[in-house]
């Protein structure tokens, strides 16, 4: 490094100021970093402005958390590390483009790479470039064709407003996931030039390179983050930042040092359990920067787990898009019956009953049951089968009040001859609590749906709440950039009859009673087309296919509003191959075909087309008709439809439809696990049944099947679960009351900045009596606000009205990282989320 050196000497020397050569070049400076060659002028103790602009607390908190964190993963390595596969470092110069940077050059970069199998074709190389005289500055160049990185210009040029004042990464990401991003020759990164946007040819271009999807992370849950990495995905976050993060090199930042300059945006790519801080804190990420490779070690930085909780405001995951464009001809991936999703949303109530816990799920749309499974207090991966239900709701009252318990739901897809079940780890976990003091507010709301109907409409339907008086309906488009409340209702539905038509539209529920609103719910999204724009039809997401009708099987879905044709696909279970596909110009279909007509089973997927076209697939649906040779030998019915089931002490009393021409209708069962059904009783000409359940705590499967008197028996109906658990038995009290609350008991501190205000420093401190605690919260040294309330046993969740605190873990360790959602006029106007350390 003598040459820098004495370069640095010499320009100091002969006082000619050190700047940012041109585009693309970063200055080389010897051991020493100059920040203000690699920050937006906005990035001080002022303005607070390097680039990254946090969403509302409220905007931020709706999307759809990532279903990796809320999953209780096993053996995950001690560290992990996809820096090597990332694009060269590069730099920002003095824009506030960081948000560009980190969702494009580096995270879409990565991700192109993993999937077309590339190698960048990108390089900084070291220049001379005359700077007067015989002066000359060293500097770093981009050589190469640099057409498999992507430009940060493509996105925050498009996006910032016409104004260099940063952007939001939400926002970027749903440019990504609109319009797709450039590789970077095409559109060249300026550090002068924020205004200039793509034209057509550039956007036709960008098109191939969309994300799918994005969620966010919960970044205080290091285990969340880490399986994130594990599985390849980089995250994208924004924190704060300040004298001693800009001035970094080798080791772990962990602390505030010097004065704050804002929020910045960048990409972890790796983690380290065993990396320790100058501060005794364990585990650290590895992030890459933005700031040229002379900043932290050759661009890279390490922050541990405990300073990522409290700094960071946001942290984000990339679903890409790998399919190619559909067309009527390419099929679908084969479908397979050995496999079934777990629910992406589960919840339980906590606190808001004295003497139940109302667990709720999300509908996966190819099952049939599905399993409850509880653990109970620090018995956290003892999990027991606690119910089965067609249902996505279910109340369990076997439990004591003021202690924790915790579940997750497993899905079935059960037929006569299989059962599929999901894996039991796939699912989020979720706690819940009775309390003896009650908590008034209802509910988070779950089992949001969405439907599209004729005309555009969006139907969104939930799970209905028992707390709640009244729903409140928010709605988020990609084109105006913010929530909107569009309805207040009674009924566990409503249809938004005017969604922004050629962007996605996001919705969230949350429900209301006399003492307050309820958290809101996780988004769910849809694309709503827009004929004019000639943008491709909405995916389908409500197909459904009969069952037993004769030597047929009637296919149904809503429409898809800029549709004018659809696409069947149908995969024949028996022969595992795919049949011809079919092309309608309704929303209805009915299969005549020889597969059909002879009873065999066939798996239906259908994409709707226009001249623009087609949508992604819709999901599957599995459909089997009566065989219509038999009918005709024996006058085969329908089997009965609509059977239902209700359980009470040791006897399941079975009703169905009743079904023309049939004369008597016989009952079977089958225990979980069997691959034949066994009979167990005719029940005449009745539609009712008791069935006595043969043993407690063993799950079982109920059918019916109709008969005429001179024909045959029908296929079965539709299998309903029958389960009754063993009785409740207390067991003994391992732990008192409050046991576990001293992972909240004591002095902890954190920071809320939403990107407007200065910066607040909040303190907490807890204190305990039994089971009853007390908490005083400051900011910036003045006390703001008391809450106490009661504590259930083991539970990671301290609660009482408006103040919330999930300790974080480590788990089997007292918590050393938390997060506080409180609702508190003398910090923010609405509730707001912070990130709390123990001191």
């Amino acid at each position: 490094m003598t040459i820098f050196n004495n370069l640095f000497q010499i320009i100091k020397r002969k006082q000619i100021g050190i700047i940012l050569f041109l585009l693309f070049s970063i200055p080389i400076l010897g051991d020493d970093f100059d920040p203000s060659l690699f920050t937006p002028k906005g990035c001080n103790s002022n303005d607070l402005n390097c680039g990254f602009v946090p969403s509302s607390q409220k905007d931020y908190r709706s999307f759809a958390v990532s279903p990796n964190s809320n999953k209780r993963y096993r053996g995950l390595p001690s560290s992990h590390d996809l820096s090597d596969t990332m694009p060269p470092v590069g730099s920002q110069g003095t824009q506030g483009s960081c948000v560009g940077w980190a969702t494009t050059y580096a995270l879409k970069s990565f991700q192109e790479k993993q999937e077309r199998n590339w190698s960048y074709d990108i390089k900084w190389e070291l220049k001379k470039v005359p700077a007067g005289g015989n002066m000359y500055y060293l500097v770093y160049q981009p050589a190469g064709k640099m057409s498999t990185v992507f430009s940060p210009a493509f996105t925050y040029n498009q996006i910032n407003r016409g104004v260099d004042g940063g952007s939001s990464i939400g926002t970027a990401l749903d440019l990504i996931t609109e319009k797709g991003a450039l590789p970077y020759n095409q559109m060249p990164y300026n550090e002068k030039d924020y205004r200039t946007k793509p034209n057509s040819s550039q956007l036709n271009n960008a098109i191939k390179f969309k994300g799918l999807r994005y969620y966010r992370v919960d970044f205080r849950n290091p285990t969340a983050m880490k399986t994130e990495i594990y599985k390849g995905n980089p995250i994208v976050i924004g924190m704060l930042v300040d004298d001693g993060f800009q001035k970094m090199k080798k080791g772990v930042y962990d602390r505030p040092a010097g004065s704050p300059k804002g929020g910045h945006a960048m990409t972890i790519v790796g983690y380290d359990d065993d990396k320790v801080s100058p501060n005794g804190h364990k585990g650290a990420y590895k992030l890459i920067n933005s700031w040229g490779q002379s900043w932290g070690e050759n661009g890279f930085g390490w922050v541990s787990y405990k300073a990522m909780a409290s700094l960071n405001r946001e942290a984000w995951v990339l679903i890409d898009e790998v399919t190619e464009q559909k067309n009527d001809d390419s099929p679908p991936v084969v479908p397979s019956k050995t496999s079934i999703k777990a629910p992406s949303d589960v919840t339980a109530s906590r606190g808001s009953f004295s003497n139940k816990i109302v667990v709720k799920w999300s509908n996966v749309s190819n099952a049939n049951v599905y399993i409850i499974q509880r653990a109970e207090g620090n018995d956290r991966e003892d999990f027991e089968d606690l119910a089965y239900t067609e249902e996505l709701l279910y109340e369990d009252s076997a439990i004591e009040a003021d202690k924790s318990y915790h579940y997750r739901i497993i899905s079935g897809l059960v037929e006569e001859e299989k059962e599929t079940y999901s894996e039991p780890e796939d699912s989020p976990i979720a706690e819940g609590f009775a309390k003896t003091e009650v908590v008034k507010k209802p509910s988070k709301i779950s089992g949001v749906d969405l439907a599209l109907e004729k005309n555009n409409r969006v139907k969104i339907s939930w799970t209905e709440d028992e707390s709640t008086t009244k729903y409140q309906v928010g709605r988020y488009d990609t084109k105006n950039k913010k929530w909107k409340l569009i309805a207040k209702t009674s009924n566990s539905n409503y249809t938004d009859k005017r969604p922004i038509k050629g962007y996605k539209n996001y919705y969230i529920i949350r429900g209301t009673n006399n003492k307050g609103s309820g958290s809101w719910s996780q988004a769910k999204e849809v694309f709503i087309s827009n004929k004019s724009k000639n943008s491709i039809p909405s995916t389908i997401t409500d197909l459904s296919a009969g069952r037993g009708e004769i030597g047929k099987i009637n296919l149904t879905w809503s429409k898809s509003d800029g549709a004018n044709l659809y696409a069947i696909y149908r995969f024949l279970i028996s022969q595992n191959s795919w049949a011809k596909t079919e092309i309608v110009y309704t929303n209805s279909y009915t299969d005549t075909s020889n597969e059909a007509q002879k009873g065999n089973p066939i798996a239906y997927v259908v994409v709707a087309g226009n001249s623009s076209g087609y949508s992604e697939y819709s999901n599957y649906a599995y459909g089997v008709a009566t065989s219509s040779s038999l009918a005709k030998r024996g006058n085969v019915l329908p089997p009965p439809a609509n059977l239902k089931v209700k359980i009470k002490n040791g006897t399941a009393s079975l009703s169905w439809d009743k079904v023309k021409g049939a004369d008597e209708y016989y009952v079977f069962y089958k225990e979980r696990g069997d691959d034949e059904l066994e009979f167990v009783k005719s029940s005449g000409t009745k539609t009712k049944f008791d069935f006595k359940i043969p043993s407690k705590g063993e799950s079982y499967f109920v059918a019916v099947k109709s008969k005429s008197t001179l024909g045959g028996e029908s296929i079965p109906s539709n299998l309903v679960p029958v389960f009754e658990p063993k009785p409740f038995v207390k067991k003994s009290s391992r732990f008192l009351k409050e046991a576990g609350i001293e992972n909240f008991t004591g002095k902890w501190k954190g920071s809320f900045w939403d990107g407007k205000k200065s910066i607040q420093n909040i303190e907490l401190e807890i204190s305990s009596n039994g089971n009853h605690f007390k908490a005083q919260i400051k900011s910036n040294g003045k006390s703001i606000g008391n809450y106490e309330g009661s504590y259930a046993a083991m539970s990671d969740y301290l609660e009482t009205e408006n103040f919330k605190m999930h300790a974080k873990g480590p788990e089997g360790k007292i918590s050393e990282i938390a997060e506080l959602v409180i609702e508190n006029k003398k910090i923010s106007k609405s509730e707001v989320e912070i990130g709390l350390t123990r001191e």
